[in-house]
């Protein structure tokens, strides 16, 4: 009887285990969905700037992107730094040619005429290109699950 005893509590003792690492498990994939989604966000903030960048709202950018240094890495936070800072200085030259009075001359005009060409083409082939590959890395779902029975 005492033999019986002690094989149930045992077995009972694994249940409880069994199940406590089932909750466990569970609220760690809700936590990485729930991340998953806020990061997804970041990203389509990044595709729809990127995909009307002439006509963007920087502060909406900023507004929609700002959380990204907490759910990303530094390397995707000062990605996006730099694509805002791009996104400002092709402002900057596009406002300074619609000035009359600031317009510059040669050689200053053709040297920002090529500056802002080769952002625009950063921000409209390039940077939506390599987007998806660098977010990728760190939006995957796929990691090994220490689930062993399911």
């Amino acid at each position: 009887m005492e033999t019986f005893q002690i094989i149930s509590t045992s077995v009972l003792g694994l249940i409880a285990i069994y199940i406590a690492w089932r909750h466990w498990w569970t609220d760690e994939l809700k936590r990485r969905h729930d991340l998953y989604e806020r990061r997804l966000k970041v990203y389509d903030a990044l595709a729809d700037f990127l995909g009307n960048f002439e006509k963007a709202d920087g502060n909406e950018f900023l507004r929609q992107v700002r959380e990204s240094r907490f759910l990303f890495s530094k390397g995707i936070s000062d990605y996006l730094d730099k694509i805002y800072l791009d996104w400002l200085r092709y402002i900057a030259i596009r406002q300074i040619f619609a000035d009359p009075v600031c317009r510059p001359e040669e050689p200053e005009f053709s040297k920002l005429s090529k500056e802002k060409r080769e952002i625009a083409e950063r921000l409209k082939f390039q940077i939506p290109a390599t987007a998806t590959e660098k977010f990728a890395k760190e939006m995957s779902l796929n990691s090994p699950s220490p689930c062993i029975c399911s």
